[in-house]
């Protein structure tokens, strides 16, 4: 193979692995914009509720969201 063959393979590589990159950091910020909305959601809509409560809310709601994607 040429210099140039490989240079062009090398670099459809790199554009490919930067296109995997990025697609796990907009399922990341996703997964992270989801979490903050069900957690304000909890607090808005249940103030006088224990921690554990909210947590196991906050588990319940992240499973339905999870489920509906």
């Amino acid at each position: 193979m040429s210099k140039e063959m490989i240079s062009f393979l090398g670099l459809i590589a790199m554009i490919m692995m930067w296109g995997v990159m990025n697609q796990r950091v907009t399922e990341d910020s996703e997964r992270r914009m989801a979490n903050l909305t069900i957690r304000v959601t909890i607090e808005a809509n249940f103030p006088n509720v224990s921690r554990l409560e909210k947590d196991r809310l906050f588990e319940e709601y992240r499973q339905k969201f999870l489920e509906g994607k």
